[in-house]
């Protein structure tokens, strides 16, 4: 297995450098052309370590590092330019598929660095701001109408980075996502916890923020239009956000705290902080200031609850459908992923305060009584299967 991932980790950085070098020949400009010159010479670099086969010093793991951060910039320049120059629908559709597997031979040379928990953590924000954001997979000419908003959405590029994540923890040991509970749940517990995830979906998208009664139990459904380009757009955060924050960021906090009193709550606490920051990017897509820093707030609250679920059923899947169903139903309320301008005095409105109160106090919730002690099992197990120390 290793030997096939070697040999196709070399095969397609030559392939990579070949594109890009006939890229630049055929270029009316020059403007791609110093990214590319560095690009090549960090995979020429990589090649020749990988066939040199010596254990890695500390300048090569330095560079490993730096190959790291390169390689989806590699991707992207390589994936633009077969897609403007190839509009042939079964090519894109192959490289479409390609795009989901092409960083799993990457992840042969690589893993050295991923054994440091900071290491695996810089890289997954950097996959966030170039794998995870539509960077990518948009770029795919792919004209059928029904097949048009994978791409266009940002999913499919999500996707990608998603499995490489997905393979790089079951690399190391960890394989969180089908995880099973060592300690019978609570019918009672998973009861309650589905019936606040509608009533929560429900009011995110559709309560009238007008009296404080009205709010809680009157919706507006009358703004709901869901779009196929929204549906997968909503599909795309549910599924690369989770994996990025309540799968690596969370569980490598629970690793580096494995020793602490308050090793779960702080594993929370930081994870979750760092998902509400992720929001910052929208920013850059026009988003209003005041509008970006409410959707970082109730992010922040939202990664609590989302992280207290996924602890205590030790699902992966149960998480990354509740903020699926969040964003879809949101997203189709709205017509947009973005969220409208806001003043300062929106933050004190009786939907935001009640927002506000179901997040801390149902965190609050999971997070105390027999509710905690399982989900402290649950972790203890998860480090006693663990099959690889990524110290």
């Amino acid at each position: 297995m290793q030997k096939r991932m070697k040999l196709w980790y070399i095969a397609q950085y030559l392939v990579f450098i070949a594109i890009l070098t006939f890229a630049n020949l055929m270029a009316e400009t020059m403007k791609n052309l110093p990214i590319s010159l560095v690009l090549g010479f960090i995979m020429l670099t990589g090649v020749t370590l990988t066939l040199l086969e010596k254990e890695p010093t500390k300048p090569v793991l330095v560079f490993r590092w730096f190959e790291a951060l390169a390689y989806p910039v590699s991707l992207s320049l390589v994936s633009s330019f077969l897609s403007q120059k190839i509009e042939s629908i079964p090519f894109a559709l192959f490289l479409a598929i390609y795009l989901l597997v092409t960083a799993l031979p990457v992840l042969y040379s690589l893993l050295p660095i991923f054994k440091s928990v900071i290491n695996r953590i810089l890289f997954s924000v950097q996959w966030f701001f170039i794998g995870g954001v539509p960077s990518i997979a948009p770029r795919l000419k792919v004209p059928h109408p029904l097949l048009r908003p994978l791409f266009t959405s940002g999913f499919w590029g999500s996707l990608a980075a998603a499995v490489f994540a997905l393979a790089l923890m079951r690399s190391l040991g960890f394989s969180f996502y089908d995880w099973k509970p060592t300690r019978k749940l609570s019918v009672l517990t998973l009861s309650f916890i589905g019936i606040f995830a509608v009533y929560f979906t429900l009011f995110n998208a559709f309560s009238i923020d007008n009296n404080w009664l009205d709010t809680l139990f009157v919706f507006d459904f009358s703004n709901f239009k869901p779009t196929p380009y929204l549906f997968w757009t909503a599909v795309r955060a549910g599924v690369f956000e989770e994996i990025l924050c309540r799968y690596i960021f969370l569980l490598s906090f629970l690793y580096i705290w494995r020793h602490q009193k308050y090793q779960i709550n702080l594993a929370i606490l930081v994870s979750s902080a760092i998902f509400g920051l992720l929001h910052i990017t929208n920013l850059m897509g026009g988003q209003d200031l005041i509008a970006t820093l409410s959707q970082v707030i109730f992010a922040i609250l939202i990664g609590f609850l989302l992280s207290s679920i996924y602890l205590y059923t030790g699902k992966l899947w149960t998480v990354i459908l509740f903020h699926i169903l969040i964003d879809v139903f949101a997203f189709s309320s709205t017509g947009s992923s973005m969220m409208e301008a806001m003043s300062i005095n929106d933050f004190f409105t009786p939907y935001n305060i009640y927002m506000s109160l179901f997040l801390l106090l149902f965190s609050v919730w999971m997070l105390t009584g027999k509710r905690k002690n399982i989900i402290r099992t649950n972790v203890q197990h998860l480090f006693e299967q663990k099959k690889s120390d990524p110290s």
